[in-house]
C-alpha cells in the first residue's frame, strides 16, 4: 500500500493505492487511469463514465490536469515526505501553461475577487483555445501574463489565492 497526500485548490485529500483498490479520504473509488499515449493523454474511467485527460508534470509532485476543458493544478506528494514542507511552498492556485501558446484573452487583474470555475485566462495553442478557471474562491494575487504574449510550458499564468476573512 502506498499512501498520498493530494491538494487541489485549498482542498485535500488522503489516497491510499493497493492492490485491492483506491481509497479516497477512506471511501473505496471504482476508478482506472489508462495511458492512451506517451505524451500526458489519459483516459479516466470511473463507473461506467469515461473521461479524457491530459496530465503534465511539473517538477516530482506537482500536476497540470486538462479534463473537459477545465484547468486543475494537483500537488501530490508521497505520506514520508508530506511532513516535510519546502522553504517555497507550491500553492494550488498557481495556474501554469501546460503547452508553449498564446495568451488570447486575460479576463482579471491583480486584487480582483474571483468565483470558483470563473473564467481568468484564455490561451491558445496548436489552433486549439483553453480557458483557464480559478480552481477555488479567492483573490488573484498575482497576473503575470496579458493578452499577445507568447509562454512556454511551465510559464506562470497567474496566482490565485484563497479569500482572507475579514
Amino acid at each position: 500500500m502506498t499512501l498520498y497526500h493530494v491538494t487541489v485548490g485549498t482542498r485535500e485529500y488522503k489516497v491510499d493505492v493497493s492492490k485491492d483498490g483506491i481509497l479516497v479520504n477512506g471511501k473505496l473509488i471504482d476508478a482506472r487511469l489508462t495511458p492512451l499515449n506517451g505524451g500526458g493523454l489519459y483516459l479516466l474511467t470511473h463507473g461506467d463514465r469515461q473521461r479524457e485527460l491530459h496530465v503534465d508534470a511539473y517538477g516530482r509532485s506537482r500536476f497540470a490536469v486538462n479534463v473537459g476543458g477545465r484547468h486543475i493544478v494537483a500537488l501530490v506528494e508521497k505520506a514520508s515526505s508530506h511532513i516535510h514542507q519546502t522553504k517555497n511552498p507550491i500553492h494550488g492556485g498557481d495556474l501554469q501553461a501546460p503547452m508553449p501558446a498564446l495568451i488570447v484573452a486575460v479576463r482579471v487583474k491583480e486584487g480582483d475577487v474571483v468565483e470558483k470555475g470563473q473564467a481568468l485566462v484564455i490561451l491558445e495553442s496548436m489552433k486549439m483555445q483553453m480557458e483557464f478557471r480559478a480552481p477555488f474562491a479567492g483573490y488573484i494575487a498575482r497576473l503575470v501574463v496579458q493578452p499577445g504574449m507568447h509562454v512556454e510550458k511551465g510559464a506562470l499564468l497567474v496566482e490565485v489565492r484563497p479569500q482572507k476573512l475579514p
